[in-house]
């Protein structure tokens, strides 16, 4: 069997197991999984649940001798008090189907607020349905899934809709098997053919189906590009992937990609100096620019930059072990990036948006940056020039490489507003733990009330996709905090030497341009997060914001149109 390349699984994004929508079973079709050798039906139950009477959906296939012969082995197992809590499942027989019961938890959280986010019950369902799968794998013979997961929308504050994406996101995400395809030595190790979704024949259902699946894949290839090592993913290899996405909607055109030779031409009093100092070490590195025109009526645009630092060795301060291993995650922010580009491409998003993506290695070398190394930007539309810059620490490379997008979206006049993404300050990470994928740092008291909507948006996305942001609010001595080098007030560093770390990201891209900046340190997200059973194989990392983000763009477009 001939081992795909990383450049087949990114040009055919398509799930490791196939989750298909069928309405067959529901409809009186055939029922191939009369007996347990062929198939697993996972079944949810309510841990409030007395008389058991969620387990009486109504399809053709689960006749009632069926159903009492399940309902009799779930009370040797300690009934829906037992089998219904949260995060539990279990393998039972009956009357020769297998069936997987995963539990729900209580009945009442799923009408009215529990103490936890809005949508939390939405993360149980995903994680309910992630764990009847793992039991499944665990037979480690050859099955198809039927997920009999539909709940009733009256019996929840959840449409149907919703819980279709939802069951569907899980279901997909699943069956990620992600870098095992790429290696001849490490096989599939998943015992699956096919996850069947049971659902009645809905127009809005299939909508809903296809827009976790379209998710999905976009997610998967971006995970495997987080998770390939830094040999495989290299600055032009990440190029390479950009350019094949960008490739594949006409709404997306590639701009400009600038490599390194043309960057170390421009390494002073230019936009591209702060690449280029970044670059110096690092045998690749480019600057792409990619545009997505979804709304017709208007010039106006956002720039969203994404830091791709494919491996960082920390520089002249190089990082310990076992830290700097993992440093191929570096690119996490133009990885977050590249999915929310194919996601508006995929959902034709009115809106218009420049994709600028920062790559580079943070390499030592003779050519690399050191500390105390300065660099200048160049003039303003207005002629006044760029603050210049010091390097004081060269492991806070991620901000210098993402200036020059920064200088470059603050010279055109038709960008109106700048978002950011990257893997940058580990005092973000802390802050947030494992429970958030990033914290937002903006101004919600700007004027236009633009970044106020904005923040809500991505907090009410991340709730609902279980990929949460908090938001920390910049304040006005803070800047100074970066003009206290050994050089002096007229150059901006680029980290101080105190506490509250996670704010010198922002105001060092903030020291050039006026425009407001949505910064999301996403750092939080290389981390695993607790408790998550619907990830597929083991995951290396955490899990990129790429559905919240997608969401929360989505949101903000249909705000402002």
């Amino acid at each position: 069997m001939t081992t795909p390349s990383l450049e087949d699984r990114l040009a055919n994004p398509i799930p490791d197991i196939p989750v298909v929508l069928d309405h067959t079973l529901l409809s009186g079709g055939h029922d191939f999984f009369n007996t347990k050798e062929n198939g697993v039906y996972i079944i949810g139950l309510f841990e409030d649940d007395k008389d058991l009477d969620s387990l009486n959906p109504e399809l053709n296939v689960h006749s009632n001798r069926t159903l009492k012969a399940l309902k009799e082995s779930m009370k040797k197992y300690g009934g829906a008090k037992k089998l219904g809590k949260e995060g539990a499942a279990r393998l039972l027989d009956a009357n020769g189907r297998m069936y997987a019961v995963v539990g729900l938890g209580k009945k009442k959280f799923w009408n009215e607020p529990n103490g936890h986010s809005p949508h939390y019950p939405l993360e149980v369902l995903r994680n309910a349905v992630g764990a009847g799968i793992q039991e499944v794998e665990k037979l480690g013979v050859p099955k198809t899934i039927a997920l009999d997961m539909m709940l009733d929308s009256t019996r929840t504050r959840f449409s149907n809709d919703q819980l279709v994406e939802t069951i569907t996101y899980a279901a997909a995400s699943s069956g990620y098997q992600g870098t095992r395809t790429l290696s001849p030595f490490r096989k599939n190790d998943s015992h699956l053919k096919e996850i069947r979704f049971l659902a009645p024949e809905e127009e809005s259902y299939k909508a809903a189906f296809k827009s976790a699946a379209d998710i999905v894949a976009t997610e998967s290839n971006v995970r495997l590009l987080l998770e390939a090592s830094s040999n495989i993913i290299t600055p032009y290899k990440l190029v390479d992937a950009i350019t094949k996405v960008a490739g594949r909607y006409d709404s997306l055109k590639v701009e400009e990609v600038v490599k390194k030779e043309e960057l170390m031409e421009h390494q002073q009093d230019h936009p591209y100096a702060g690449l280029a100092a970044v670059a110096r070490g690092s045998k690749e590195a480019a600057l792409v620019r990619v545009s997505y025109r979804g709304d017709t009526r208007t010039k106006k645009k956002i720039a969203v930059i994404g830091k791709g630092i494919t491996f960082d060795t920390g520089g002249y301060y190089p990082k310990p072990y076992p830290s700097m291993a993992e440093m191929n995650g570096d690119m996490g922010g133009a990885a977050t990036v590249l999915g929310l580009m194919e996601g508006l491409a995929r959902t034709n998003t009115p809106i218009n948006i420049d994709f600028y993506f920062t790559i580079s290695e943070n390499n030592i070398d003779a050519n690399a940056f050191k500390p105390g190394s300065i660099y200048t930007m160049g003039n303003n539309a207005s002629g006044k020039p760029y603050s210049p810059f010091v390097v004081v620490h060269p492991d806070a490379e991620g901000r210098v490489a993402m200036s020059t997008a920064v200088v470059l979206a603050d010279m055109d006049k038709d960008v109106e507003y700048m978002v950011d993404f990257s893997t940058l300050t580990g005092s973000m990470a802390n802050a947030g733990g494992n429970s958030y994928r990033g914290g937002i740092i903006a101004n919600e008291y700007e004027k236009d009330g633009r970044s106020t909507r904005f923040i809500r948006q991505f907090i009410d996305a991340g709730d609902e996709t279980c990929q949460r942001f908090f938001h920390l609010q910049p304040q006005p001595e803070q800047p100074a905090r970066l003009r206290k080098s050994m050089f002096g007030k007229d150059y901006v560093a680029n980290m101080s030497d105190g506490p509250g770390g996670a704010f010198d990201g922002y105001h060092f891209l903030k020291a050039f341009t006026d425009k407001e900046l949505l910064h999301l340190d996403i750092a939080g997200s290389l981390a695993k997060p607790e408790q998550v059973k619907y990830r597929g194989t083991e995951p290396v990392f955490g899990q990129l914001p790429v559905a919240a983000s997608i969401k929360a763009f989505q949101q903000y477009a249909a705000t402002t149109r």
